[in-house]
């Protein structure tokens, strides 16, 4: 089955055919640069955690570096403590004591305890500290009185991170000269000094920063620095570690996690440092996620061990970064996916419009003129093709119209004397009665016939009657007017129509054929051609029978009367 389709149904099917592709390819590659853009930024701030995370590093290894560089230096501290203790028993003064001891000291300070044997803590230097930290020792009173049973001569602590002030702490102990109390010495370091420089960076470059500091026994979320010191509860302390644990496990969705939030920290004995080991399986990488709900993207690193990196003492980094600039970026990427759309969409309606309406409309337009096989007469072409094949077939039509108007006229010509033959007459009949019967237009005929012209054929051949033939239209043509009509209807039988003349008129012209025709018609020597003429004036409601048999009739007449006469 051959299907057809139009011109104009194919261009708009092919308008929106490319529309959708076009459109589908700018959605494709707006998703693809949407993707770019979230993974560059994600990437950027994922870099920009990496750098500040390594900034803390840095700054940690340095407190590590110097923190092992007072490792001697507190047992001189210590003994110095001792010896001014020995030499000024009755009048120690401890405030004056712990300026001697920090008097070179550039890193930390240094405090002193002085703890009775009911494991009291007699005097300090440091009114708010609560001296050794229990936390270490699970056999604080074994210790203490193995200490005064000169069991334990000195004990140097590890490095432990104070549960309600931000101070990193080293003790170190020995029993006085005169066994009356434990001497001890708490090496103290500030945390917050060490890290705020970084922070302040970090702030610098993340819209939100949180640090969190984990120990064995505590998970406390380091506060800024003010003026006037402040004393974090156990109660603060566990509801920061519950947010902590909340928002990342937002991300994680673990159940050990969810297990720490709903345990109560107070109380129960929570290993914070293995769990974010675990969490943080690699140190290199970090944890991040983002959350729809304050439009941020959360990231989570951690530090190595201060001292080492199974230390029990790790610094976990938060940075936030809003989203905003993110969703900015990607909504000016959507609005100029619009605004390229919206001017392909227009450049294609342009083309589109300029298809329908110069080549399409065009097209259609020159075919309906060959089909109705008129001449195309749009001026408005600007397409060099359509405009060419207009002119193509206006020629063609114009040649092809005379053609065939030559070849009307061929065939209304008699082809021997080239008078017109009987179709013409039979046409040209029809249009004078009709005129005549319309409007009373008077019109006369003649039916002429060449006398003897069988015994002419037989006596001198066709040839020479054929001449006779050529020879009478030929003057019968140079008498008879322009609107007067010459056919031949037979073998030698003429009829000649006079448009608007009458009876009267028609018999001098008449006459005037008859006799040119005998008197100069020498076709053939000394043989006198003559013709026999009926002749005849319209009459109204006459046919062509009714006209040409009455015409005849008088023809016939002129015959019966010896020829070569006019009868009317």
């Amino acid at each position: 089955m051959n299907y057809k389709f139009k011109l104009n149904n194919i261009i708009t099917a092919s308008f929106f055919l490319l529309l959708v592709t076009l459109t589908s390819s700018f959605i494709v590659q707006y998703n693809f640069s949407k993707k770019t853009i979230t993974d560059n930024y994600q990437n950027k701030y994922y870099n920009q955690t990496l750098h500040v995370r390594e900034d803390f590093r840095i700054a940690l290894d340095k407190v590590q570096y110097n923190f092992k560089i007072t490792e001697s230096q507190n047992i001189k501290k210590l003994n110095q403590l001792y010896e001014i203790y020995k030499t000024s028993t009755t009048n120690f003064d401890i405030n004056k004591t712990v300026e001697i001891l920090n008097k070179d000291v550039q890193f930390g300070k240094y405090q002193i305890f002085l703890i009775n044997k009911d494991k009291v803590i007699e005097d300090t230097s440091y009114k708010n500290d609560i001296g050794l930290d229990l936390g270490q020792f699970k056999l604080v009173e074994e210790l203490l009185q193995s200490i005064f049973d000169k069991k334990i001569n000195i004990d140097v602590s590890v490095p432990i991170l104070d549960s309600l002030s931000m101070n990193l702490k080293k003790y170190i102990i020995r029993l006085s000269h005169d066994e009356k109390y434990i001497l001890q010495i708490g090496f103290v370091l500030d945390i917050n000094e060490i890290l705020n420089e970084i922070d302040q960076k970090a702030f610098n470059s993340a819209d939100e920063v949180n640090l969190y500091l984990a120990t064995e026994f505590s998970f406390q979320k380091i506060q800024k620095k003010t003026n006037q010191i402040k004393n974090i509860s156990l109660k603060e302390h566990s509801t920061s570690t519950k947010i902590f644990f909340t928002n990342l496990n937002t991300y994680l969705k673990r159940d050990d996690i969810r297990r720490i939030i709903n345990t109560d920290i107070q109380e129960e004995t929570i290993n914070f440092n293995k769990i974010l080991t675990k969490l943080f399986i690699n140190d290199d990488k970090l944890l991040y996620f983002e959350d729809n709900n304050d439009n941020k993207i959360h990231y989570y690193s951690i530090t190595n061990g201060l001292f080492n990196n199974n230390d029990e003492l790790k610094l976990i980094i938060n940075l936030n970064y809003s989203r905003n600039s993110l969703q900015e970026d990607i909504n000016r990427n959507f609005l100029y996916l619009i605004i390229i759309i919206l001017i392909f969409t227009f450049i294609l309606t342009l083309t589109y419009i300029f298809v329908v309406y110069y080549i399409s409309n065009k097209i259609l337009h020159l075919t309906e003129k060959m089909n109705e096989n008129k001449i195309v007469d749009e001026k408005n072409i600007i397409v060099k093709e359509i405009y060419e094949l207009k002119k193509t077939y206006n020629n063609l039509h114009n040649d092809l119209n005379n053609q065939i108007i030559l070849n009307k006229e061929l065939s209304y010509i008699d082809s021997l004397t080239k008078a017109k033959n009987r179709k013409a007459y039979d046409e040209k009949i029809l249009e004078l009665l009709s005129t005549f019967n319309r409007y009373q237009t008077i019109f006369s005929m003649i039916i002429l016939d060449i006398d003897n012209f069988k015994y002419i054929n037989d006596t001198y051949g066709h040839r020479i009657g054929d001449n006779v033939l050529i020879n009478i239209v030929t003057l019968i043509n140079s008498i008879i007017r322009s609107n007067d009509f010459l056919f031949r209807v037979g073998g030698e039988e003429f009829v000649i129509l006079y448009e608007h003349t009458s009876l009267e008129s028609s018999k001098i012209i008449t006459e005037k054929i008859r006799k040119s025709i005998e008197d100069n018609l020498n076709t053939i020597d000394n043989e006198r051609i003559t013709v026999s003429i009926g002749l005849s004036e319209a009459k109204l409601d006459d046919t062509e029978d009714v006209i040409y048999k009455r015409v005849d009739t008088l023809l016939y007449k002129s015959k019966n009367n010896g020829k070569n006469k006019v009868s009317y």
